[in-house]
């Protein structure tokens, strides 16, 4: 069982008690990408069945019936033997591309993962298997119903995946030439084209229908996974990595070689007996196949092995899925085929048996099932319980009875989680990048009624279905959060893990105001209050109504295309239409990029930091700010949070009492090597001495006019690759 399937488990769950097909029920978010599979699911959930076990048996069981109707539809497509099955399968087949489909490790995985995967190659293969039993019949009137339904089963695939629909194109297309075939050469404009018309509707009725219910419901044009995964973006170099480790791995290129030889005997024999239904089939179901793993490719692919190519391989081998031997004719011709099929036969053995992933991670892309596996200590988990010893259900209970030890009718309540304790947002116990950084705040008013708690999540699949329904789970990655989805990228990682949530958004969004709050948390709530981030927000939390539903399709389409800034005081700047600060940056553009503010009314007095001696460079730093009498005076010092990390030599530096930081100096290149303040005191202008070492070229940012520092910003990682200034009010 895949982590991520038990994602469809809680939302089966929500489903089950009422509150609609969501991860979380205060927020209409399409966390899933297969919707007709949680159907599926729901289905056996109301019969109080072990849906762990229905997902990965199910997955294995629909598997091996769209193998079994694949072969069935190639020897169909190829116009081979009687139509009475006991007869036919008594002619000798060669299981082409079903063997070459049985030996991949991944096929076994996903297939037994408890994801959707079984049901994408079973509708592949029975769809396939309709086609061919349709292109290849004889011409005969069929009534409207019949055509509407085989439409409908050919023009659902995006149903399962929204990619699905390239398949569904290749067949409806094959079905509509059958159709105009079935006139048998007489002039039947009017009735072609009302077959034609049936045709269409049938295959579009389902998943138009889905389509306005996802932009009517979700307010999307898409799930929120593509959103998250930035599914329109171009990644290539991630997604030629992504194919490399599939079909280099598995040395596919030579099984692939031997098939495209059938295929293409099967293309020529359609040709010369100009069965030109069956050739627009055979040929467009492989044009779909490589424009899906092109399209995969481009968008960078998956961090799960070959989870993804999975369904294009199978799909472009349906033509060739069961080869029939027929009596040799031309000697070379047969001889050469049997010298391919040896081949492919002997790749087969080998991919069985040798041909494996490795166990560590390339281009981030990792053997999940041996990974979850290991760290659970359990050859085949399936059961949630199987999971006890991994760190991710260790991570479930542990939040589980922190919530409960202050909630105690957390999980009791069905959605109405009330009383002491209860309506609280915890935040992780890590670095914070805020201060000060409550672990529990309370929450906002503003916050659905009935749910008990918000915690963050970087897994959100096991923790989530342990959890219950009145917590709110916030995915650290975005797959189930509408904001963090929606972040703009800085810069490419791993597929589906390059966004992260940040504890101003987390607090802005949940938490209750409160008095001395970060300026950041201060900026995000403003942010999601003001203009197009607002309305997206209203559109997925206000209480369903029919205007709603339209508004919401009617503005979908831009929902799904709106970029919301990761730092938040920028995001308050596009939404909220808020003058810039003026800020300057020296340095590299290495690390990721940060931003503090010192609180409202204070001022930037001085930085603490520390210097690596094996990196040359400033690793970390921290913002003092304050009023340096009243801080003398009163010791209400404020100190920032740290960006960077721990390096061997401490130093500080800070302006001198009565003055107030107006810019920073020091020396940088790709790293930053060495940063002080520049103060001012009335109209006299003066330089600390700065920390770190002189190397690198010499800057000086210096606020305009007569502005004070207020904050600082910049990039870090491991150490501190630019760094800047932010200017505020004006000195006295």
């Amino acid at each position: 069982m895949d982590e991520d399937a038990f994602i469809n488990l809680r939302i089966v769950r929500n489903l089950l008690q009422g509150h609609g097909p969501v991860f979380n029920f205060d927020e209409r978010v399409e966390a899933v990408t297969s919707p007709l599979w949680v159907l599926i699911l729901v289905v056996f959930g109301k019969l109080n069945i072990g849906l762990e076990r229905v997902a990965v048996g199910g997955g294995i069981a629909l598997t091996v019936v769209g193998i079994l109707f694949a072969q069935d539809g190639a020897y169909r497509s190829m116009g081979c033997g009687p139509q009475r099955v006991w007869v036919r399968w008594t002619r000798p087949t060669i299981p082409l591309g079903a063997a070459i489909v049985a030996a991949l490790p991944p096929i076994w995985d996903y297939a037994s993962s408890g994801l959707e995967t079984g049901l994408g190659l079973a509708w592949l293969g029975i769809a396939y298997d309709v086609s061919a039993r349709r292109v290849l019949a004889a011409p005969r009137r069929t009534v409207p119903v019949e055509k509407g339904l085989t439409a409908a089963l050919l023009g659902g695939g995006s149903l399962i995946r929204p990619e699905f629909a390239l398949y569904s194109l290749a067949f409806v297309m094959s079905l509509a030439v059958a159709v105009v075939s079935e006139s048998e050469g007489r002039i039947q404009g009017r009735r072609v084209a009302s077959a034609l018309a049936q045709v269409a509707i049938g295959a579009g009725f389902l998943p138009c229908t889905m389509q306005l219910l996802r932009m009517g419901y979700f307010a999307s044009a898409v799930p929120n996974t593509a959103i998250a995964k930035e599914a329109f973006a171009s990644n290539w170099t991630q997604g030629l990595c992504y194919f490399d480790n599939f079909f280099g791995t598995y040395k596919l290129a030579w099984p692939l070689i031997g098939a495209a030889v059938f295929w293409v005997a099967t293309l020529y024999g359609h040709a010369v007996k100009q069965r030109w239904a069956a050739l627009l089939l055979t040929a467009t179901l492989v044009l779909a196949a490589i424009a899906h793993v092109v399209y995969l490719v481009r968008m960078g692919g998956d961090y799960m092995h070959g989870r993804l190519l999975v369904s294009p391989l199978f799909a472009a081998l349906l033509p060739v899925m069961g080869v029939p031997v027929r009596v040799p004719g031309r000697p070379v011709a047969t001889a050469f085929a049997a010298a391919t099929a040896v081949a492919v036969t002997t790749w087969v053995g080998v991919c069985g048996w040798v041909l494996r992933v490795g166990p560590e991670n390339v281009c981030n892309i990792g053997d999940e099932r041996a990974w979850y596996s290991r760290i659970a200590a359990v050859q085949n988990p399936v059961d949630l319980e199987d999971f006890r010893k991994h760190f991710f259900y260790a991570s479930g209970q542990q939040w589980l009875g922190r919530i409960e030890s202050s909630c105690p009718s957390i999980g009791r309540a069905q959605g109405n989680a009330g009383g002491p304790g209860c309506r609280v947002v915890y935040l992780e116990d890590n670095s914070p990048r805020i201060v000060p950084a409550p672990p529990a705040s309370a929450l906002s008013d503003e916050v659905k009624k009935g749910v008990g708690a918000v915690v963050t999540v970087g897994a959100i699949g096991v923790v989530g279905d342990i959890l219950p329904s009145d917590v709110h789970v916030l995915d650290f990655n975005g797959l189930s959060d509408p904001v963090v989805a929606r972040f703009e990228l800085s810069s490419r990682g791993r597929p589906g893990h390059e966004k992260e949530a940040t504890d101003a958004w987390i607090l802005g969004r949940f938490a209750t105001p409160a008095a001395g709050e970060d300026q950041a948390v201060t900026a995000a709530r403003h942010a999601l209050h003001c203009g197009d981030l607002a309305s997206m927000i209203r559109a997925i939390t206000a209480p369903l109504t029919l205007r709603v539903f339209f508004e919401n399709v009617r503005h979908a389409w831009s929902y799904s295309h709106l970029h919301v800034p990761r730092d938040a005081f920028e995001a308050e700047q596009r939404f909220c239409r808020l003058t810039p600060l003026p800020e300057q940056v020296r340095g590299g553009s290495g690390g990721s990029a940060f931003r503090w503010l010192c609180p409202s009314g204070d001022a930037l007095f001085g930085l603490r930091g520390a210097y690596s001696v094996s990196d040359h460079a400033v690793g970390r730093l921290q913002a003092l700010c304050g009023d340096r009498q009243a801080v003398e005076a009163d010791d209400s010092l404020v100190i920032g949070p740290v960006f960077g990390e721990n390096s061997e030599e401490t130093f500080e530096v800070a302006c001198p009492p009565g003055s107030w930081a107006t810019g920073v100096h020091g020396t940088a290149d790709e790293r930053v090597r060495s940063v002080g303040l520049v103060c001012r005191r009335g109209a006299a202008e003066l330089a600390t001495p700065t920390g770190g070492i002189d190397q690198g070229q010499a800057f000086s940012l210096v606020c305009p006019g007569q502005r004070a520092a207020v904050g600082f910003l910049g990039r870090s990682g491991a150490l501190i690759d630019a760094v800047g200034i932010s200017c505020g009010r004006t000195m006295p």
